[in-house]
C-alpha cells in the first residue's frame, strides 16, 4: 500500500472515530436520555437583546386554522414567541412539546406561543399532529406561502423569534431549544415585566 493510501485510510479512520464520539455525546442544549447517567449538558439560554437596542419587527400576515387572515401587529401589548416549524423537521418536532409547556407555564401572562407552520398540506397537517402528540393548548396557524418567514429573513427550521409587548425583536434562534426550562421562562418573564 502507498503512502497516501495508507493516509487516507487513517484519515477515513479517524473521522469515522470521530462521527461516532459525536453521534454519542448530546448536543448543547438537549436533555440527557432516560436516567440521565454519565453526564449532564447545560441548557443555553439564547442570547436577549436590551430594551434600549431592540428593532421594531415589520408586520407580517399569517393564516390561523381557519383560514382566517392573522396580523402580528394585532398581538402588541403581549410578549409573543414566533416560532416557525414544520411537520416534516425532525427538530422542529422534538421542540414542539417544550413549546407547549412554555405556553401552559406562561398561562395568564401576557404571552403566547405563536407557532407558525410550514407546512404545505394547511391546517388539516397540524391539527393531526397536534391530535398526535396530545398539544391542546397551542393554536394552529400557518405561515402560507412564506411570507411570514421572508419578512423576518427565515434561513432554516426552527427558527424562533421573541417579539416584545413594543413589537420589537429581543432574540432570534435558529435551532432547537429547550423553552420549558427555568432559565429561558424566567428570561422571558423579564421580557414582560418590561427589562
Amino acid at each position: 500500500m502507498t503512502r497516501i493510501a495508507k493516509l487516507a485510510v487513517v484519515s477515513v479512520a479517524a473521522i469515522a472515530a470521530g462521527l461516532a464520539l459525536t453521534a454519542a455525546l448530546p448536543l448543547p442544549g438537549t436533555r440527557p436520555p432516560a436516567g440521565g447517567e454519565g453526564y449532564t449538558v447545560p441548557v443555553a439560554v439564547p442570547s436577549f437583546t436590551s430594551a434600549n437596542q431592540r428593532k421594531a419587527v415589520a408586520d407580517f400576515s399569517f393564516a390561523d386554522g381557519a383560514g382566517a387572515p392573522r396580523s402580528i401587529s394585532a398581538y402588541r401589548g403581549k410578549v409573543v414567541l414566533v416560532n416557525f416549524w414544520a411537520t416534516w423537521c425532525g427538530p422542529c418536532i422534538k421542540e414542539m412539546p417544550a413549546l407547549a409547556s412554555l405556553q401552559t407555564k406562561m398561562a395568564g401572562l401576557p404571552f403566547e406561543v405563536l407557532a407558525l407552520s410550514q407546512d404545505r398540506g394547511g391546517a388539516a397537517v397540524v391539527k393531526g399532529f397536534y391530535d398526535q402528540q396530545k398539544i391542546t393548548n397551542l393554536k394552529v396557524y400557518l405561515d402560507q406561502g412564506g411570507r411570514a418567514g421572508s419578512s423576518l429573513g427565515l434561513r432554516g427550521l426552527p427558527t424562533s423569534v421573541l417579539v416584545d409587548a413594543s413589537g420589537r425583536e429581543v432574540m432570534r434562534l435558529e435551532g432547537t431549544a429547550n423553552w420549558d426550562d427555568n432559565a429561558i421562562v424566567t428570561a422571558i418573564k423579564q421580557v414582560i415585566e418590561g427589562l
